[in-house]
């Protein structure tokens, strides 16, 4: 990376990463630079001066300036991440401005992913590399800020046709949903409900759509008798080997490992089934 010179922002490294089951674990004391990650798939974990956390898809974590830290990747889902390394007096006082000074783990932070992304885009040669980043850094900030102090504002200053869009998809876990078929209806261009439902919600209506299905199928997995077959049915997936390879991608599991595994038996001691009825469907949306 080029020199900041006397600029308060320097942005010393960024990339994507891939890890695997030999990939050791990264220790560091009183380490001399911040380095910010998104998990993009996978999990991994995390000790940060005495914390521990499971890192898991779509989350984001801090390694700050004066900190001691280890981190490695779950053998049974290593993790690929995004990230940047930066320092400078600008970044501590962001960090000061926007209250993460303390922050380490930010959980379901889909909404911060354009930033990384935003990152990787950039071209280290540029005489304005550290200017253009810090840029990007406060609005990253500012967006960390939103997401954890105030997660409802964002979705309130959004157009009510995107709001009822969010309900009819929220309603839909269980139900053939198509997104051209509800704009149409609901007098909506399908390109600008995309754009302002990302906008609001940090996500595209499908991925919100997927994750609500993600969570279902864990629910049903844990707490009812109802095969992989008829679960994939229930949640609208073309069949029940679609549904297994969608559920390994997004949680590292097989279905039928992920039923047996420990995460069930921690939710409760006493499961009971979900409510509410289930429903077979045609074809995934």
């Amino acid at each position: 990376m080029i020199d900041s010179g006397d600029f308060p922002f320097t942005l010393l490294s960024f990339a994507r990463v891939t890890s695997d089951i030999h990939t050791p674990v990264i220790r560091r004391r009183n380490a001399t630079q911040c380095v910010v990650e998104y998990v993009i798939r996978g999990r991994g974990y995390l000790e940060i001066d005495g914390r521990s956390y499971h890192a898991e898809t779509g989350s984001v974590y801090f390694l700050h300036l004066g900190s001691t830290h280890a981190y490695w990747p779950d053998p049974e889902a290593p993790w690929e991440k995004l990230f940047f390394v930066a320092k400078g007096p600008l970044l501590e006082e962001l960090f000061r401005a926007y209250r993460l000074t303390d922050v380490c783990y930010i959980p379901s932070a889909a909404e911060l992913l354009p930033f990384f992304e935003t990152f990787l885009r950039l071209n280290s040669w540029s005489p304005c590399l550290h200017e253009h980043a810090a840029v990007i850094f406060h609005q990253f900030a500012e967006a960390c800020f939103e997401h954890l102090y105030h997660p409802d504002e964002r979705s309130k200053r959004c157009p009510e046709k995107i709001r009822n869009l969010k309900t009819a998809l929220d309603r839909s876990s269980e139900d053939k949903f198509v997104l051209e078929t509800y704009c149409r209806e609901a007098g909506l261009s399908t390109a600008y409900a995309i754009r302002s439902f990302r906008h609001a919600y940090g996500v595209t209506p499908k991925e919100y759509l997927l994750r609500l299905r993600l969570e279902k199928a864990k629910q049903l997995l844990q707490y009812s008798a109802l095969s992989i077959k008829e679960i994939a049915s229930a949640l609208d997936f073309f069949d029940q080997y679609h549904f297994s390879h969608f559920f390994r991608m997004r949680t590292g599991y097989a279905p039928t490992a992920y039923r047996e595994s420990r995460f069930g038996a921690e939710l409760s001691e006493t499961p009971e089934k979900p409510s509410g009825s289930l429903k077979k469907n045609g074809k995934e949306i």
